[in-house]
């Protein structure tokens, strides 16, 4: 955020949500939201990106004051209403602002990565039965995934190579593929459920945030992808690197806490998971870039998934120790390096 908008920011919280003389300090976050704690009111501002659409806003407010108490000792953001008595304020340029309450605990903070993805696995599935019960009318398996696939898919001039039409191409063939195999209940979900929205301390996990993304799709193919990125070592720019036996133990942690039999499905279906996994990632990214929010490059997570999906026959998981897969607690996380690299498409 800029000095500019740093300004606005703080005119805003004084005018809509009556907080007055805040400073606001950067909390290391994504390419599409710039959050900031709000120093002397326990809050935390969320900036959100220029175009979001005002039904997005409106299905994530939705979410969260239907999660409200029903987490347990797992805390949900809670959203603090104007004094209009809304829960947002726009700006003229499009951009949601957003005040939540602060949530104790440090995005993947957390030593012991097979206690901590067990406890992660065990929330998802406590989550999703609070979310079934959010009526979805007829929708799919992908939806979610569907919706960013659909976005991307519409011509673009943002980059100088046909190299992601490619990609994207390639990703559409996947999920039609996938409409042949996929299982599990459809209902509303997370949408971005990975160790950096998830707060911890000390290997217990106080907190889930981000809930930006919700959509509708099957929960089996969340929790596929929530154990994905909790077991995948982000440190490693270049190779997708997967330790399989924190994969296995996630999957298994999650049939077990949801009552299943067992997790043949998951197993039976894990290349294909893996490739629909990079799919999200990429388009989550690509459309980021598209957008002007971020450069194609290193960090964030985005050339494994990439790479394994322009090269599928050529990149494959490598097998890591849980301790390998530790060092992606490092506090600075996926959003350590965000260079641009001269090997990939480039944002005008």
């Amino acid at each position: 955020m800029d000095d500019v908008m740093r300004e606005a920011a703080c005119r805003w919280l004084a005018t809509a949500w009556g907080l007055r003389h805040a400073r606001l300090e950067p909390i290391p976050s994504g390419h599409t939201n710039s959050s900031f704690l709000v120093h002397g009111a326990s809050g935390v501002l969320r900036v959100g990106w220029a175009g979001k659409s005002t039904a997005q806003v409106a299905r994530e407010t939705r979410m969260l004051r239907h999660l409200a108490g029903r987490m347990g000792a797992v805390a949900i953001p809670t959203m603090r209403a104007t004094r209009r008595g809304t829960y947002h304020v726009r700006t003229g340029d499009g951009r949601h602002l957003h005040v939540f309450d602060r949530i104790d605990g440090v995005p993947a903070a957390y030593r012991r990565p097979s206690l901590a993805v067990e406890r992660a696995m065990r929330s998802l599935v406590a989550l999703h039965a609070a979310m079934s019960s959010v009526a979805v009318g007829r929708a799919g398996s992908m939806d979610w995934l569907a919706a960013r696939h659909g976005r991307l898919a519409r011509p673009s001039a943002t980059f100088t190579s046909g190299t992601d039409d490619a990609v994207i191409g390639r990703i559409g063939a996947l999920m039609q593929a996938a409409r042949t195999w996929m299982a599990g209940p459809i209902q509303w979900l997370h949408g971005d459920y990975h160790a950096g929205n998830l707060l911890f301390d000390d290997d217990r996990l106080l907190g889930i945030v981000d809930f930006d993304g919700t959509g509708v799709g099957s929960a089996w193919l969340e929790a596929a992808f929530a154990a994905f990125a909790l077991a995948r070592d982000v440190s490693d720019e270049h190779d997708l690197r997967i330790d399989t036996s924190l994969w296995r133990h996630a999957i298994e942690t999650y049939a077990d806490a949801a009552g299943l039999s067992d997790a043949g499905w998951w197993h039976r279906h894990r290349e294909d998971l893996r490739q629909l996994f990079c799919a999200d990632q990429v388009l989550i990214h690509l459309e980021a870039a598209r957008r002007g929010w971020w450069s194609p490059g290193p960090g964030m997570g985005f050339l494994g998934p990439w790479r394994a999906l322009c090269a599928p026959s050529c990149v494959d998981s490598h097998n890591l120790t849980a301790a390998t897969v530790a060092s992606r607690a490092s506090p600075r996380g996926e959003a350590s390096c965000r260079q641009i690299t001269t090997s990939l498409p480039r944002a005008r």
